[in-house]
């Protein structure tokens, strides 16, 4: 069945803010094994500050798999019925409110990995990943997005995460931008073009992710 676009949200998100035993919550279906920053607000978190995970109030932080895009923590072992809790620092969301197009684009960079004596057929394999994209906004003085300054983003080289909200999947990206550029007819309105490019911030962290809401 086919979704309406006009549904679709655009965010980026913010300055960096601290909060401490920030409650986290199972997510359903993963066996207790996965847990979540209770408040949505809060889970997009910054890679660049230290994060300590709690288990009735133990440090566990070792032992824990992090998903930084989406403030995910993965046990081993079912935690239950400890209570889980986390020190971070958190990338609040500003919606881009007056976005009205988007483009994401995922690609690979493939290697031929062929030698002499071999198959017929070429081997390959995946090495580098990449996303990139665009977004057309009305132009509101290259400052009020949400709450947010788009033009202070350009200008400051900060990488941000963008996020296009699908209706029924969500899709984050750490990406920064490389182009802005605002436009007008004198039969029309004043538009902003951005295009970005993808920024992985810390190895090991998910660069871009996808998640069903």
């Amino acid at each position: 069945m086919a979704t309406a676009a006009h549904n679709c949200s655009v965010y980026y998100t913010g300055t960096s803010t601290a909060v401490a035993g920030e409650a986290c919550s199972v997510v359903t279906g993963t066996g207790g094994l996965v847990y979540q920053i209770t408040d949505a607000a809060k889970r997009i978190i910054d890679p660049n500050q230290t994060v300590t995970v709690y288990k009735a109030g133990a440090d566990v932080t070792s032992t824990v798999a992090i998903n930084y895009l989406f403030g995910q923590i993965t046990f081993g072992v079912d935690p239950a019925p400890d209570a889980i809790t986390i020190d971070v620092n958190y990338l609040p969301r500003h919606e881009i409110t007056n976005a009205r197009e988007f483009s994401v684009s995922f690609a690979s960079d493939i290697v031929d990995t062929t030698v002499f004596n071999g198959d017929a057929a070429r081997k390959k394999i995946q090495t580098l990943i990449d996303a990139s994209g665009s977004l057309t906004s009305y132009e509101a003085a290259l400052t009020d997005y949400g709450g947010g300054q788009l033009s202070d983003w350009f200008t400051d080289g900060a990488s941000k995460v963008l996020e296009f909200g699908l209706v029924d999947e969500t899709v984050r990206c750490w990406a920064t931008v490389e182009s802005l550029e605002p436009s007008a007819a004198v039969d029309g309105v004043v538009e902003l073009s951005v295009g970005w490019t993808l920024d992985a911030q810390l190895a090991g962290t998910v660069a871009f992710g996808f998640l069903a809401t």
